[in-house]
């Protein structure tokens, strides 16, 4: 058993504390803002536990993570780059065991057997994510009434968004701290501007087979075309009470194949501590 502070200010109230419990796949973390730490997860609140596997790179690398909070369902962690350029970036779902974390995918599965591609595309996105929650919460509930209600949304949250053709980036659009997404071809690692970290990087990617999928949807939201004649598409795209701000690109304009930038407006606007505090203004 490990525990580390990560340390986010000169205040004792403002540092994180991470609990490693590796032989459980556990990762405790009292995130700043919290009473002083006087007890272990077992025996206070105030922790936020996420199971991630026994075998999870995660625990060895710990000591290179510089910042870690909560986003929604999600975790997301940053860790020192191997250049000073770009940080490494990784995003967990909040999960509490194992029974939590082996049900992503069967509900996932469930969900996806149970709804017509067709109906799905006639629909806008952030109408097709509220139906699958509502659906999904109501399954674990009837398939197993003891997990309680905010367990229950937390997890129907997370599938639904595992469903969506964008649902990897999701974590990154929900993160008020995220300025703009970039993806600059298929297979191409997908990476983002960040108010505090700066350009990040992340490991996931969308492949070839899925850049089909990525157009049509495109093509159904915008009702605008997106081909070799008209290989280029800006559009406005309303999710999470945001406007997202989408610019595609496919051949013979990308010559890479199909690339995306996805810029994400802030429910609040800067206010002039924002400014100073990013460098703005001095």
């Amino acid at each position: 058993m490990k525990c580390q502070e990560l340390v986010l200010g000169k205040q004792k109230k403002e540092k994180t504390t991470i609990l490693i419990e590796q032989n459980q796949g556990l990762l405790h973390v009292r995130f700043s803002g919290n009473p002083a730490l006087t007890e272990p997860p077992w025996y206070a609140d105030g922790w936020e536990s996420i199971f991630v596997g026994k075998d999870s790179d995660l625990f060895h690398n710990v000591m290179d993570m510089i910042d870690i909070y909560r986003v929604e369902p999600y975790i997301s962690l940053f860790y020192a780059g191997s250049d000073s350029y770009h940080v490494r970036y990784l995003h967990l779902p909040i999960v509490g065991t194992a029974l939590e974390f082996s049900l992503l995918s069967d509900l996932a599965n469930d969900y996806r057997r149970s709804v017509s591609p067709i109906l799905e595309i006639r629909k806008t996105l952030a109408t097709n994510l509220e139906h699958a929650i509502t659906c999904i919460s109501d399954h674990v509930k009837e398939q197993i009434p003891e997990i309680n209600e905010k367990t229950r949304t937390r997890l129907a949250q997370i599938v639904a968004h595992q469903t969506s053709v964008f649902g990897r980036i999701f974590p990154l659009l929900l993160d008020e701290m995220t300025e703009e997404v970039y993806m600059d071809g298929p297979n191409s690692q997908i990476y983002f501007d960040h108010q505090k970290m700066g350009r990040c990087v992340t490991s996931s990617t969308f492949d070839g087979a899925e850049v089909p999928r990525i157009v049509t949807f495109l093509r159904a939201e915008s009702n605008l075309h997106l081909d070799r004649s008209n290989p280029s598409l800006k559009m406005e795209l309303e999710l999470f009470g945001l406007v997202l701000r989408v610019s595609a690109s496919v051949p013979p304009l990308s010559s890479d194949g199909l690339s995306l930038e996805i810029r994400r407006a802030r429910k609040q606007p800067f206010t002039i501590r924002n400014l100073i505090e990013n460098n703005t203004i001095t």
